[in-house]
């Protein structure tokens, strides 16, 4: 079964999905996005301000959060099955982690979460300063908002790792399902287009009389030609 290039959008309510991202967010306190193959953001909860407020906002960095996206969505179409992630750390120096979401063997989709640095990093902050210096940016806001990315230990990530895995495997299943009913659907449309073409087109009509002492009548007939003569 294919799902002939449907978007995410068709098969899973995005609103719903959005709330539940809203509140996983805050619980877990990393941030969570869906992109589509394309680097379109679909879904964003939790996104730490160096990248809401500067990175995404200078062409410059700008450039390597797409660039980043966009790697990271080649090389899941490339290597990786349903079930699996690929972590990497973005060109503007902070870590991400992403899993294709596959319906019906169609990579619909990447579900992320990041913007993070691991506790073993060296952070850099001089290196963060000149950037923000060169590239414009209030150099204070810009180390504030450095120092209130989350640092994470690599046995909490694979820990939060485990729960997205499901939590991505139970939303190819949702968008599975919604395939297979669309597909029911249009299969019953389908039929009942056939049998009307049959019906309009037949010489013959029936004509159903009621129950007679438990007999069903049925009579057939031949039908008016109603076309001017």
């Amino acid at each position: 079964m294919q799902s002939a290039g449907h978007a995410l959008a068709d098969l899973i309510d995005i609103g719903r999905v959005q709330r539940l991202f809203d509140g996983l967010s805050a619980s877990l306190e990393i941030p969570l996005a869906v992109l589509d193959p394309s680097g379109v953001i679909l879904i964003a909860s939790g996104w730490q301000d160096i990248c809401t407020r500067f990175h995404r906002q200078n062409e410059e960095t700008l450039c390597g959060c797409l660039e980043s996206d966009l790697s990271i969505n080649q090389q899941l179409q490339d290597g990786l099955g349903a079930h699996e992630h690929y972590a990497y750390k973005c060109a503007n120096g902070l870590w991400d982690v992403a899993f294709p979401l596959v319906v019906a063997g169609e990579h619909l989709a990447n579900v992320f979460t990041g913007q993070f640095f691991f506790d073993d990093d060296a952070i850099d902050t001089a290196a963060f300063a000149e950037r923000a210096r060169r590239l414009g940016f209030d150099e204070e806001a810009y180390l504030d908002a450095l120092a209130r990315v989350p640092v994470l230990s690599h046995e909490r990530l694979e820990k939060a790792i485990a729960f997205l895995a499901d939590l991505v495997a139970v939303f190819g299943e949702l968008g599975l399902n919604a395939l297979q009913r669309e597909q029911q659907h249009e299969a019953l449309r389908e039929s009942e287009r056939r049998y009307r073409r049959l019906f309009d087109n037949t010489t013959e009509g029936l004509i159903v009389y009621p129950l007679a002492f438990g007999v069903l009548v049925l009579r057939s007939r031949l039908r008016r030609d109603r076309r001017p003569r």
